[in-house]
């Protein structure tokens, strides 16, 4: 078994033992030794992947996307050129995109947290 699948079964057992504000404060001082280099990216999955409290799962999935991107942007500009935020329309005219399934959208077809919408406008 590798760490990440270690890491996520001990996590998975703890769990129901822990409160949301414990499996919080544990996730910033996970997040706070990744940033410091004490920890792996790969140490804020479990939380990412195996916790039901959804500001737990965004916080950690944010961290480790964080942290993904920088090391892609220190390896290469182009890739962060690539994994930088543009536009939609440089014009700033409104562009109406559509979605087989849901109707019209956007690039984004979901919202941070969650559903996707039948349309979306993009500026």
């Amino acid at each position: 078994m590798n760490s990440i699948t270690t890491e996520l079964i001990d996590y998975l057992k703890r769990l129901p033992a822990r409160s949301a504000a414990a499996r919080r404060q544990f996730l910033e001082e996970t997040r706070s030794g990744v940033a410091l280099g004490e920890r792996g990216a790969e140490s804020l999955l479990p939380f990412a992947l195996a916790d039901h409290d959804e500001d737990v799962v965004f916080a950690a999935t944010s961290a480790y996307v964080g942290v993904v991107r920088d090391a892609l942007a220190a390896l290469s500009p182009a890739a962060a050129a690539a994994s930088a935020k543009s536009r939609a329309s440089a014009s700033g005219v409104p562009v109406l995109r559509s979605q087989p399934d849901t109707g019209l959208a956007s690039e984004a077809m979901s919202e941070v947290r969650g559903a996707s919408k039948a349309t979306w406008v993009v500026v």
